[in-house]
């Protein structure tokens, strides 16, 4: 498909100050896009986007839907996330699925796209680590359908990762661990298999989205999203250590896995590739550069 329209738009990003929104945020400002941002009003803004002077609305403010009603946005990217860790099922469901609902709901058209992004962990359902996560995903998609007056696409992310994620995530806890030589790193064996996708080339991707969207007719879409290909999470592991030249012993096997762990995951981009043309550029080795 070609590209088409405005090649500017007005862009709402929900939760744009994670690991990301901000990437999409910051992304999206450098192709010159008018931004602006739905974030708590108790978080604190990342460094990265800190001089970008954009405006933000707080989803914690009951005025948040006035606020928004008449700006007459052409794209909603729905980054907002709360991964359940804290067991909060009213606070899951409030970021994950009731938030960005209601402001679909006040700012939604016909000419509108709205993506947002979902788990690969869904499409294996004996799997039941972040449980309040994952099923609070699979609200919101049964409860979009019910939003017909908008071009609706979710992508069903695989394994992402990318620079300045949070400090408490598996790739993250990794590096650290590697950089300061610590003497034993303890593992599961490592045998299971992830389709590593790089934060840049989803980007790649959301541009494209948000160039064609005029040409899209899709409701509903559920696109899976990755490299199309799978690696072990050992090979990942021991691909840093060799970049990095660390000294740390890896213990793979130490750990226990996880009951009813996915043994294999990768993204199967057929769905997607008959309707836009994109494959990740970014192998795992460059990824991994990247990040240290």
């Amino acid at each position: 498909m070609s590209y088409s329209g405005n090649p500017k738009s007005k862009i709402l990003v929900i939760g744009a100050y994670g690991f990301l929104g901000k990437h999409i945020t910051n992304y999206f400002f450098k192709k010159g896009h008018k931004l602006f941002l739905v974030v708590k009003s108790t978080s604190y803004i990342p460094v990265e986007i800190s001089n970008l002077n954009l405006p933000v609305f707080y989803s914690d403010r009951p005025d948040l839907l006035d606020q928004i009603d008449n700006l007459k946005f052409d794209v909603v990217l729905n980054a907002s996330v709360d991964y359940g860790k804290n067991n909060n099922k009213k606070e899951v469901w409030e970021c994950n699925v009731n938030l960005p609902l209601r402001i679909l709901k006040k700012v939604g058209n016909e000419k509108l796209l709205f993506v947002h992004f979902d788990t690969f962990f869904r499409k294996f359902s004996e799997f039941k680590y972040l449980p309040l996560y994952t099923s609070s995903k699979r609200e919101f998609s049964q409860k979009l359908k019910l939003f017909s007056n908008c071009k609706t696409v979710g992508l069903q992310l695989e394994h992402l990762y990318g620079e300045n994620d949070s400090p408490t995530k598996f790739i993250s806890t990794i590096i650290d661990s590697l950089k300061s030589n610590k003497d034993k790193i303890q593992l599961t064996s490592g045998e299971q298999k992830r389709d590593f996708i790089y934060v840049g080339d989803l980007l790649v991707l959301m541009d494209k989205l948000v160039l064609v969207r005029e040409n899209l007719a899709l409701k509903n879409y559920l696109f899976e999203i990755g490299t199309g290909e799978s690696i072990s999470i050992k090979n990942f592991v021991v691909e840093i250590k060799h970049q990095l030249k660390s000294t740390s012993r890896l213990a793979f096997g130490a750990l226990p896995m996880r009951e009813n762990e996915i043994m294999e995951s990768k993204a199967d981009l057929k769905k997607l590739n008959n309707i836009l043309s994109w494959r990740p550029k970014v192998n795992f080795k460059q990824g991994i550069s990247r990040l240290i």
